[in-house]
């Protein structure tokens, strides 16, 4: 394997099924061999459901075998010692069978391929490491398609056909289903998923147990010929297309598409070698130590509605140290309702998505960093150079990746996607380590995905503290100035649930819209850099970090998808030009993720606490006008609405309206004086709007070099200063920065004393 070319396997989304307890309608594979076995760490066979026993299929002296032609294995890596240490590269086989049938009409090149497969892997990055070794059973079909439309594939393992609704010809049918389960904290126990897969009865060779090619006999010391006892016996050539027999439904591979085009095939590459009785002496491996644990602790399973069913209603960080940890952060799953969050949104028109409330991914967490000639930070951008780096805390389904009860998964990734200039070693470095690629091509640039977390088919649940061990903590990078509390910390962080509960408020540890600083890497790498060859040393610290804080107060905020969505509205009052503003609160909802085509309701939820608000449904708009005392003062002033669909029945979310009231400014002199004899000034009077500035100039007509300035502070200002010599006028003018909001005074009297 391609040491930049890496992609895990521990969850990757779409690929692996979370399996469960109960057999198969066949019992298609029925035990295996446990405890694993020395040096590699994976069970010495499985057994189907005729009693076959396939031995895992590697050479001597790891495995039995003497006849290569007929395993299929991974080389050992001489550069990761793992791979040396257990005698055996990144993947292994106990049984695989392969159909290549003819194109289909109207294809002029491609392929139209079944994969079967019962295999042993590594998790993690995917390269050989003692303690991450997994199994599963795969279906793997790829076909290229002359047309659109639906296509209907027949396997050996499935009785009904499998449909591909076909809208892509590039993509054509590309399907995987890898069923398996992990646990790293005890490898073995994450092997017995591979028995609820769909792989099984083993497709073999109807003929194999005769089958000379597919033996290997004892040798007779005394004629020096291969005429003993059957020391290895195969069940099919994986270099020669054959019948087979086994399968349940069928023994062919079949593909049936638009206007009656079809494909078919019987010949299979099958491989496997059945057990030989030498690998049950051997002794149990002995797995290295539980991996250390980053984050701090997971919260429990939800069951109600209101929140995504089925997964945790938190995940918490570490805010001690790994060595002393600490209860920190806790955060939530972050529903795509809310613009502060990148999750999936519900499918209206997928009854599970609705009914567990969640799309097909969904975060707790996530920190993006682009390098790229769109980035701000960046300056030293060599030509062809591109990266992406993807850190996240992720929800999502198994198997094919749709929604589905019980294939809910959680775990932790680090991604890592450059386009390079310049073939040779790159090393990347980011918040929670480094990653040096060596060999980059570049055609190939690097491609690299660390995904971890663990299944459990005793304990399905107490299977999502798989992601507390995954590489993403101890801490969670969140926004310098985030703070978890109502009173402190970014403004833009916070949400109000309700404009008069000022203290319930929804925090976010960043806003993904909005690249930005973070903290919180164990290592004080809070960013994202490539060094490679030529000098080639790029650095953004910018990140686009989302995640939203556990409040049990408010954490159930997921709506129906079907629902009209009412997206919160500003608008500013300069009460110069007018005494109200009226605001289409409209214009920016939406109904089932497009503009408002049907008439809606506009409900007024909480009043302006300092004005009214009066909404019109046939313009869309509501009116806000403020009392008298606020026009006069000025400030920020919210109301809260949600509209009714007229075709759905359904209720929006609420949403805030923020108004900006700029009051006409009355600036007041209370006090002008010029002492002659120190020919100091003192100013000072009243303004009714806070944090504007007075300039203060001599005579009667604001021009010539100011005296000074003032900063209104809580109603007042004042201005003390010294002139340079005796002044030649008897008053003074003022204008504010309010921009013409009345704030000009002309000509007021200076008592010169």
């Amino acid at each position: 394997m391609i040491r930049h070319m890496m992609n895990t396997f521990s969850l990757i989304v779409a690929l692996l099924l979370i399996a469960g307890t109960g057999p198969t309608a066949w019992a298609a594979l029925i035990t295996l061999g446990d405890p694993p076995i020395a040096p590699h760490g994976y069970p010495a066979f499985y057994t189907d459901g005729t009693g076959l026993k396939l031995e895992i299929c590697l050479p001597a002296p790891v495995g039995t075998s003497t006849r290569p032609d007929l395993c299929i294995f991974d080389p050992i890596d001489p550069t990761n010692s793992d791979s040396v240490a257990l005698g055996m590269g990144d993947e292994s086989f106990w049984w695989m069978a392969d159909a290549n049938a003819p194109l289909l009409p109207g294809v002029t090149s491609g392929k139209a391929l079944l994969v079967l497969g019962l295999e042993g892997a590594f998790g993690g990055i995917g390269t050989a490491k003692d303690g991450e070794q997994i199994s599963f059973g795969r279906i793997r079909i790829r076909v290229d398609v002359p047309v659109t439309g639906e296509y209907r594939v027949f396997h050996p393992y499935s009785q009904t056909p499998l449909v591909f609704n076909v809208t892509d010809l590039k993509k054509g049918i590309n399907y995987t289903e890898d069923i398996g389960a992990i646990n790293i904290t005890n490898p073995a126990i994450g092997f017995r998923g591979a028995l609820n897969s769909k792989i099984g009865p083993f497709l073999r060779w109807p003929d194999y147990a005769s089958d000379t090619s597919l033996q290997v006999r004892e040798i007779d010391p005394t004629t020096g010929l291969a005429t003993g006892p059957i020391v290895e016996q195969y069940i099919g050539n994986p270099n020669i297309p054959h019948i087979v027999e086994g399968g349940p439904y069928r023994n062919f591979f079949r593909v049936e598409g638009p206007g009656g085009i079809s494909t078919e095939t019987n010949l299979f590459l099958v491989m496997g070698k059945v057990l030989a009785p030498a690998l049950l002496s051997r002794a149990a491996h002995v797995y290295p130590g539980v991996p250390q644990k980053k984050l701090f602790a997971v919260g429990p399973v939800n069951t109600a509605a209101g929140y995504p069913i089925g997964f945790p209603l938190w995940y918490q960080d570490n805010a001690g140290s790994i060595s002393t940890p600490q209860a920190g952060l806790q955060l939530t799953l972050c529903p795509s309702i809310d613009p502060m969050c990148i999750s999936a949104p519900i499918d209206p028109a997928d009854p599970a998505s609705i009914n567990l409330n969640v799309g097909e991914e969904a975060f707790w967490w996530s920190s993006e960093a682009f390098i790229n000639d769109r980035t701000a930070d960046v300056t030293n951008l060599p030509a062809g150079l591109d990266g992406t780096l993807v850190l996240a805390l992720e929800a999502a389904f198994g198997g094919t990746g749709v929604v589905h009860e019980g294939d809910q998964i959680a775990f932790g990734r680090v991604r890592i996607r450059v386009d390079v200039p310049t073939p040779g070693t790159y090393t990347i470095t980011h918040p929670y380590g480094v990653n040096v690629f060596s060999n980059v091509t570049v055609a190939d640039g690097i491609n690299f995905t660390s995904d971890i977390g663990m299944i459990d088919l005793a304990n399905p649940d107490g299977a999502f503290a798989g992601a507390l061990y995954s590489n993403i903590g101890p801490r969670f990078l969140t926004w310098p100035d985030y703070a978890n509390s109502a009173v402190a910390g970014n403004e833009v962080l916070k949400k109000l649930v309700d404009p008069n509960d000022p203290q319930t408020v929804v925090q976010y540890i960043g806003d993904p819209a909005t690249p930005h600083i973070v903290t919180g890497s164990p290592n004080s790498t809070n960013f994202f850099r490539i060094q490679g060859p030529n000098g080639i040393d790029v650095q953004t610290n910018l990140f686009a970090a989302t995640g939203k804080a556990y409040n049990p107060d408010t954490f159930q905020t997921v709506i129906n998808p079907t629902a009209p969505v009412a997206t919160p509205d500003a608008a500013i009052l300069n009460m110069v030009q007018a005494a109200s503003v009226t605001i289409n609160v409209l214009a920016n909802d939406t109904e089932n993720s497009a503009n408002l085509t049907v008439p809606v309701t506009i409900n007024l939820v909480t009043p302006p606490a300092n004005g009214t608000a009066t909404a019109n449904n046939t313009t869309g708009a509501v009116t806000y006008t403020p009392s008298t005392a606020f026009a006069a003062t000025g400030g920020v002033d919210t109301f809260s609405y949600n509209i009714l669909s007229s075709g759905t029945g359904l209720t929006s979310n609420n949403a805030v309206v923020t108004v900006t009231v700029i009051p006409v400014e009355t600036i007041a002199v209370s006090k002008a004086r010029l002492e002659l004899r120190r020919l100091q000034y003192d100013i000072r009077g009243t303004s009714n709007i806070d944090g504007v500035t007075l300039t203060i100039y001599p005579g009667s007509t604001a021009t010539g070099t100011p005296i000074g300035t003032a900063v209104v502070d809580r109603g007042r200002w004042s201005l003390r200063t010294t002139a340079t010599s005796n002044p030649a006028f008897n008053s003074i003018s003022i204008v504010s920065s309010s921009n013409g909001n009345g704030g000009t005074l002309l000509n007021q009297p200076l008592q010169v004393r």
